[in-house]
């Protein structure tokens, strides 16, 4: 099936989610390769938090960026599997924040600025889910 043309516009959203998307990456490296002295230098309860997040969270954070990151791709390359890799992508981002929120003190030992990112995570990931799925619909994905 031959695709519609794409907007400017559309195009334009398709790179800042991909940059977006890179940015995902990024915290999940940096996070990642965190040396002890880096540690050190967090607030003790964001400290706490790390050292405490199990095995299948870390997973999980891998898969919301890396799927996340995939469906970016995918709006760039006009591909319909984009919706599918950010309604993973955004599954994975409710695990994490559902984890770090209902099972964890971080919002009596931070309070509720913790919430303040995690939030526009959240609000962009549906946003780019749904953007997917509507460009899909209109035929600017194949």
């Amino acid at each position: 099936m031959d695709t519609k043309s794409m907007p400017l516009w559309a195009i334009i959203l398709s790179a800042v989610l991909f940059l977006w998307s890179l940015g995902g990456l990024w915290s999940f490296y940096s996070a990642a390769i965190m040396s002890p002295e880096m540690m050190a230098q967090l607030p003790q309860a964001q400290q706490d938090a790390w050292n405490t997040m199990p095995k299948f969270i870390w997973i999980d954070f891998l898969v919301a960026v890396v799927t996340g990151s995939a469906g970016a791709a995918g709006l760039l390359l006009r591909k319909s599997w984009a919706g599918i890799a950010y309604l993973i992508s955004l599954i994975a981002i409710v695990i994490q924040f559902g984890y770090v929120f209902l099972l964890t003190p971080i919002l009596s030992t931070i309070g509720s600025s913790a919430i303040i990112f995690p939030a526009v995570i959240f609000i962009i990931g549906i946003a780019a889910w749904l953007l997917a799925r509507k460009w899909s619909a209109v035929g600017w994905l194949s």
